[in-house]
């Protein structure tokens, strides 16, 4: 059975990505524009095995179309055995972090001031501002 998250504007934006499932559904309340991408963060460092390695065998197992393996073995298998002299310590934390998308000035969290700042100037003063910038 899958698990679902649901993003939103105002909502969290970690994801927890350690699970016992094999499926992750992600959903998005809101224009798909809101978030720009996921990212993903562990706790674990390159010595304990987070290299770029890691994060390519786990895009890899994201890609195949079965896995047959929990999103948690898949965080695992990627970080392969902890080096001996290196022992890892604690539970494997890994998180999706949604990245809102910020190429949309109407993403800012300024941005209803600005609008309105900008709606209740005069076209004289739109113009007097345009050109004062060297905008057309």
């Amino acid at each position: 059975m899958a698990d679902t998250v649901v993003l939103t504007k105002a909502g969290p934006r970690l994801i927890d990505f350690c699970l016992d499932t094999d499926e992750l559904s992600i959903q998005v309340n809101g224009p798909g524009m809101l978030f720009e991408k996921l990212e993903l963060m562990t706790n674990r460092t390159a010595l304990d095995g987070a290299t770029v390695r890691f994060y390519q065998e786990v895009a890899r197992g994201l890609t195949a179309t079965v896995s047959g393996e929990t999103l948690r073995t898949l965080i695992e298998r990627a970080l392969g055995p902890p080096p001996e002299s290196f022992p890892r310590e604690g539970d494997t934390i890994a998180v999706l972090v949604a990245v809102r998308a910020t190429g949309h000035h109407e993403h800012h969290p300024s941005a209803g001031a600005a609008l309105r700042r900008n709606a209740a100037r005069t076209p004289d003063d739109k113009y007097a501002q345009s050109h004062a910038t060297g905008g057309h």
